[in-house]
C-alpha cells in the first residue's frame, strides 16, 4: 500500500536477485533529460520490477534499464523484467538494454502509454501486451530474439515504429486483439506482421523489409479461436504474404488469396 519515489539522477546498482516488488502501490522515476536515472547491474542480472495493484498511476521518465532477469521473488515467478498487473502505466522517453527474461516489459489487465522508448538486446520478447488497452507510440526495437511487440487480448494503438534484427515476429498481434497500426517500419524479421487467432489489424503506411519467411502471415494457431484479419493500406512489402484459409487479408486495396497451410510446420520454419 505504499508508493516508492525514485528522483532525478539516482543511479542503482543492483545485486544479484535483488529486485523491486511493490502491492498496492504506485512506482514513479522522475528522471529528465539533464538528470536520467539508471537502474542496472554491473555483475549479474537482477530480478526487475513488479507492480501489483497500484490504484492511481506507474509514472516512469528518463529512466535506463539494463543487464535483467526474469521477476522471482518467493512464490511469484513471473516472465518478465518489468511487470505492471493491474494497474494504470505511463513509461516515457527510457532505455531498455539487455533482458533474459521471457519478456522485457510485461503488462496484464492494465490501461498504458509507451512513449519514446528503445529497446535493445533481449533473449526473447521485447513487449508483452495482455488483456490491456492503451498506446505504443515512437519505439525503437533492435536484436530481439522473439516477437518485438506480443499482443493476446488487447485493444491497441501501435504507431511511429521501428524494428530491426528481430528474431521472430516484429509483431505479433493475437488471441482476439484489435490493432490499429500507422507510420510503422520493419526491417530483418522472420516474419514481419503476423495476425492470428481471432486478431484484427488495421492500419497504413507501413513498410516492410528482408523477411525470412513472410512480410504478413495471416491464420489460426490454437483451434478454439477463429483465423486473423488483417486490412491495410499504403503497404512497401516485398510480396511475401501468407494468408490461411478461413483468415481474411486486404493489402492495398487487394484481396490476398487465401492458402492451405499447416501452423505447425509455419513455427518449425521459424526455428
Amino acid at each position: 500500500g505504499k508508493d516508492l519515489i525514485i528522483e532525478e539522477g539516482v543511479e542503482i546498482n543492483f545485486k544479484k536477485n535483488s529486485l523491486i516488488l511493490i502491492n498496492g502501490g504506485c512506482l514513479s522515476i522522475k528522471g529528465n533529460k539533464h538528470n536520467p536515472v539508471k537502474l542496472f547491474s554491473d555483475n549479474f542480472y537482477w530480478s526487475g520490477i513488479h507492480i501489483n495493484g497500484c490504484r492511481k498511476i506507474n509514472k516512469i521518465s528518463f529512466t535506463k534499464f539494463s543487464n535483467l532477469d526474469f521477476f522471482s521473488y518467493e512464490n511469484i515467478q513471473l516472465t518478465g523484467s518489468l511487470n505492471f498487473y493491474d494497474t494504470k502505466v505511463f513509461i516515457a522517453d527510457s532505455y531498455f538494454e539487455n533482458s533474459i527474461a521471457e519478456d522485457f516489459i510485461n503488462i496484464i489487465n492494465s490501461n498504458f502509454m509507451l512513449l519514446n522508448l528503445e529497446l535493445n538486446k533481449t533473449l526473447s520478447d521485447a513487449i508483452d501486451i495482455d488483456y490491456s488497452e492503451g498506446e505504443i507510440n515512437n519505439i525503437i526495437l533492435n536484436k530481439v530474439n522473439g516477437d518485438a511487440i506480443d499482443t493476446s487480448s488487447s485493444k491497441i494503438s501501435i504507431k511511429n515504429i521501428y524494428t530491426n534484427n528481430i528474431g521472430d515476429k516484429s509483431l505479433s498481434v493475437g488471441e482476439n486483439s484489435n490493432v490499429n497500426l500507422s507510420n510503422i517500419n520493419i526491417n530483418n524479421s522472420s516474419i514481419g506482421l503476423a495476425s492470428k487467432d481471432g486478431s484484427k489489424v488495421y492500419g497504413n503506411n507501413i513498410k516492410i523489409n528482408n523477411s525470412k519467411l513472410y512480410d504478413v502471415a495471416i491464420y489460426k494457431k490454437k483451434n478454439f479461436y477463429n483465423g486473423g484479419h488483417v486490412e491495410i493500406y499504403n503497404v512497401d512489402h516485398q510480396n511475401k504474404l501468407l494468408n490461411q484459409l478461413n483468415s481474411f487479408a486486404l493489402i492495398n486495396n487487394k484481396i490476398i488469396k487465401e492458402k492451405k497451410f499447416n501452423t505447425k510446420k509455419l513455427y518449425s520454419d521459424e526455428k
